[in-house]
Formats: structure tokens, sequence, C-alpha cells
């Protein structure tokens, strides 16, 4: 049987960006962003980096990537944030000591302790991501 495929959906969540306290507060708050499209990129090795790159960073940038315009997060760790890694049919998550913490369904983890995903588990990272593993979907297709 072929292996099941699965894929991150990305968007910016409105309600988690209030609760933080519109961009962490202080005297100079990072606005929500105006736009920021729903995005769905495929899960297609069993590591996954999670983190934020800037026009000019050298190196590997994250499968991930929250510092793509125009919704680029601030509040994501440069490079690596957080690390998705697959197990078989399932995936676990951990944060690699991000400055801002990872959440899954609301509960902020310890650093470097990997926590397993359910299958409708969301991920809240920076001040207003939310990312979502799931299988992939008939409709999304391959080879996007």
């Amino acid at each position: 049987t072929e292996p099941t495929l699965f894929e991150a959906v990305i968007e910016a969540d409105r309600a988690f960006y209030d609760r933080l306290g519109n961009g962490v507060g202080g005297d100079d708050p990072v606005p929500f962003p105006p736009h920021a499209p729903r995005r769905v990129v495929p899960l297609d090795r069993d590591v996954v980096y999670i983190g934020r790159s800037e026009s000019g960073d050298a190196g590997p940038r994250p499968l991930i990537d929250l510092g793509e315009v125009p919704a680029a997060d601030l509040g994501v760790s440069r490079r690596i944030h957080a690390i998705l890694k697959r197990d078989g049919d399932s995936w676990t998550v951990h944060d690699v000591g991000s400055a801002n913490g990872t959440r899954v369904d609301g509960q902020k983890l310890e650093r470097n302790v990997e926590t397993r995903l359910e299958p409708d588990s969301v991920i809240h990272i920076g001040l207003w991501t939310a990312i979502t593993v799931r299988e992939r979907s008939a409709e999304d297709g391959a080879g996007r």
C-alpha cells in the first residue's frame, strides 16, 4: 500500500492574535496582516522545519516558512522555531527554544519535548500563525 500523504494548512488566526494582546503589546505592536492567504504545504519528508527566513538569509529555508510576504509573522523565530516529525501515520511537534513558544490546542509546549498531534490539533506559533497537519485531500491533488 502507498504511504499516507500529509500536508500542513497554514492560516492567520485573528482570535489567537487578539488573545496574545495584539502583537505582544508594548510601545510598538505588530499589526495583524490585512491580507494573509491560506497556504497548503505538502509534507513530503519525515522531518519538517518551521521557521522564518528573510531575504538575504544564507542557507536552507524551512519547509514551512513563515517569513513569506504578505503575512510574515515576526513572532516566529528566525531559521527554526519548531520541528514536525513523522512517526508512521502520525506526527509530533516540538519547540526548539523559541522566544514566543509553541502551543498545541492552547497548551504551551515545554522546550524540546515532542508532543503527539491528534488528527484535528492546531499548532499556534508566532503572533497569529495556526498550522494544522492533515492527510492530503483528494481535491488538493498531488504535484502542486
